[in-house]
C-alpha cells in the first residue's frame, strides 16, 4: 500500500548548523550552512517565536509584526538574516526552513525540515 507521501520525493533536508553570530538588545543575526539538498533550487525561510524563558521548549507565539527581516523572511537565497525590532532581555526561537516547490504541497510548516536556534537578546544598559 502506497501512502500519499510516497508519491512525492521528500521535502529538502534542513539547513545545517543554524546559529547566531551577533546578539544585541533589539537585533540578532542568524546564520546557517546550506541544506545538503541545496542544488541551487532551494531557498530558505525564517520564523521567529517568542519564548517565556530560556527553558521554554514549546515556543509557539509568533514574533510581533514590528519585527523586520533583512534581506527578508522568505525566498532567502543567502545563508544569513538580520532580525530587527526584537524586545530587549527576551528569549526567542528561530526556525530556518529549507524550501523548494514541494513545500507548497505541505501547508503544515511543522512538517517542513528546519534547523532551530534559541537566542536571548541583551538588556539595555543605561
Amino acid at each position: 500500500v502506497r501512502t500519499p507521501t510516497s508519491y512525492f520525493p521528500a521535502l529538502p533536508q534542513a539547513p545545517v548548523k543554524a546559529n547566531f553570530t551577533k546578539v544585541l538588545s533589539t537585533r540578532v543575526v542568524i546564520t546557517w550552512h546550506r541544506s545538503p539538498d541545496d542544488n541551487g533550487k532551494i531557498t530558505y525561510a525564517l520564523d521567529c517565536f517568542r519564548c517565556k524563558s530560556g527553558e521554554d521548549k514549546n515556543c509557539k507565539e509568533l514574533c510581533d509584526r514590528q519585527v523586520r527581516y533583512l534581506p527578508g523572511k522568505e525566498n532567502i537565497t543567502g545563508v544569513n538574516v538580520t532580525v530587527h525590532g526584537l524586545s530587549p532581555s527576551s528569549f526567542y526561537l528561530f526556525r530556518v526552513y529549507s524550501v523548494n516547490e514541494l513545500n507548497q504541497l505541505e501547508r503544515n510548516k511543522d512538517k517542513w525540515r528546519y534547523a532551530e536556534v534559541s537566542v536571548e537578546t541583551k538588556g539595555i544598559f543605561m
